[in-house]
C-alpha cells in the first residue's frame, strides 16, 4: 500500500522525557499526548494514532509542534475561561448554609432538595435565575 503524504517529523521527539513526563502526570489527558508522541516516534502510522486517540492530524502536528518548542510544558493543559459564576462568594457561602438545612426549615413544603427547589430558592433570595422551566413548588 502507497502511503500518501510527506515524512512525519520526529526526530526531534525525545521518548525518554516523554516517558518521565507520563509517569509525573496525573492527568489524562496529558499521558495521551505523550503516547500518542511516542507512538509516532517510534514509527506508527500517523493517521491510525489519531484513529485510535479520535484526534485530527492537525492536532498531533500541534503537539508534536508545542513539544518541540516548549518541552512537556508545551503538553500541559493550561488554564481555559470558563463561564463566569452568577453567585458572589457570599451567595455561594449563603446557599451553602441553606443547603445543610432542610427545605421545611427555611419556610418550604418539600421534605429534600431538588434542582427545581434550588433553582426556587436562588431566584427568591438572590434574583438568580438558573432556569427558566421552573416548577411551581409548594
Amino acid at each position: 500500500m502507497k502511503k500518501r503524504g510527506q515524512p512525519v517529523k520526529n526526530k526531534n521527539i525525545d521518548t525518554q522525557v516523554l516517558i518521565d513526563f507520563l509517569n509525573e502526570s496525573p492527568k489524562r489527558w496529558e499521558g495521551v499526548k505523550c503516547s500518542a508522541l511516542i507512538a509516532m516516534k517510534n514509527g506508527k502510522d500517523v493517521n491510525d494514532i489519531c484513529e485510535i486517540i479520535g484526534v485530527s492530524r492537525e492536532t498531533l502536528r500541534n503537539w508534536r509542534q508545542s513539544f518541540e518548542s516548549e518541552g512537556v510544558n508545551g503538553l500541559k493543559s493550561k488554564a481555559r475561561p470558563g463561564r463566569p459564576p452568577r453567585l458572589n462568594s457570599a451567595a455561594q457561602e449563603g446557599l451553602k448554609a441553606a443547603l445543610m438545612k432542610t427545605p421545611e426549615e427555611l419556610g418550604y413544603q418539600q421534605a429534600i432538595w431538588d434542582g427545581n427547589l434550588v433553582c426556587v430558592y436562588l431566584k427568591e433570595k438572590f434574583g438568580v435565575k438558573i432556569k427558566s422551566d421552573l416548577l411551581k413548588i409548594g
